[in-house]
Formats: structure tokens, sequence, C-alpha cells
């Protein structure tokens, strides 16, 4: 006869259970993209998460959104601190269904914005 989880345990299996499909999307996303993902390092945030990041300007995190997970890019870093134009940190809510070539161009992109000066 099994014992009954308490709700407690069952809310940290759950906790768990959710985290681990989060880094599947982002393990998945890095299997597909390994061209993309080279250059990138792995991030812990303060959330628990672990997301890409993409030199100091980018970084792809993932989240959840009507029971699905998203991989969501966002502007990161301190490069921003003295960005001029309109500044949201959202940029793209998902990427992964995003072409390889399409995503680098983004994160390129990104990179330019930032750093204004680069020769890059």
């Amino acid at each position: 006869m099994t014992r009954r989880l308490s709700t407690r345990t069952e809310k940290k299996i759950t906790a768990i259970e959710r985290r681990k499909v989060m880094l599947d999307a982002l393990l998945k996303f890095c299997l597909q993209r390994q061209t993309l993902t080279e250059g990138s390092r792995l991030k812990s945030l303060q959330n628990a998460k672990t997301g890409l990041q993409f030199g100091e300007h980018a970084l792809i995190v993932p989240n959840w959104k009507n029971d699905r997970v998203v991989l969501t890019l966002f502007r990161s870093g301190e490069d921003w601190v003295n960005y001029d134009g309109e500044f949201k940190w959202l940029v793209a809510e998902d990427v992964s269904k995003m072409s390889e070539a399409r995503l680098q161009r983004l994160i390129r992109k990104l990179f330019h914005e930032a750093n204004p000066e680069s020769d890059e």
C-alpha cells in the first residue's frame, strides 16, 4: 500500500517537475541551435531559473505561458543603462521556433544597440 503524499510534498514535486520541463526546453533549444548557442553561457538567475546569456546584452530565459514553456529573449546586462532609445527589457516573447539565422540577426542587432561605438 502506498502512502499518500502531503499537500506540501505534492507542491514541491510539482515545482521541481515544472523546473525540469523548463530546463528540458532550454536543452532542446541548445541541441537544435548548436552554432548559435556555442558562444553563449549558462546564467543562474535569482528566481531559481537558468538562462542562456549572449555576451552582456541578451538573455534567453524559459518561462511558462498558457501551460507551456516559451523561451523569452530579454535585453540584459549593464550595456543598457545609458541606452537613449525607447527601452523595453522584453525583445521577443518566444524564440523557441525562430530560425537560427533570424535569432542570430536579432542578437547581433541587440549587441549593436547596446554598443553603438563597436566595430563588430
